[in-house]
């Protein structure tokens, strides 16, 4: 990255303000059942069962998941406008300060 040239601080927000997570697609885990009869193993119905719970722990993560990378994704946009105002303030000061440096030194 470039020094700072007094117009800005050239920090790279794009990514921040950009980010959106991609939702997961649930509806082929969400809707599936576990297979019936299981060959006519003794331990079907256990079997079963697991699969019932592990889907619906999957769905279950997978949803809270997804609603934590909404949150990130507007926690990452704001910090990008929070860096964006300081950066626009910071380079002013500069500015500002460069300014009254050359005013004093000429003796105005």
């Amino acid at each position: 990255m470039a020094p700072p040239t007094g117009e800005n601080i050239d920090g790279f927000t794009d990514h921040m303000e950009d980010f959106k997570p991609n939702p997961p697609q649930l509806g082929g885990i969400a809707g599936r059942q576990p297979m019936a009869g299981g060959g006519g193993m003794l331990e079907s119905g256990t079997f079963a069962n697991a699969d019932r719970t592990s889907t619906t722990a999957l769905v279950s993560f997978m949803t809270q998941a997804n609603q934590g990378m909404v949150s990130f994704a507007t926690i990452a946009q704001a910090c990008a406008a929070d860096y964006a105002r300081a950066d626009g303030a910071g380079a002013q000061a500069i500015v500002s300060a460069d300014y009254r440096e050359a005013v004093a030194a000429r003796g105005f």
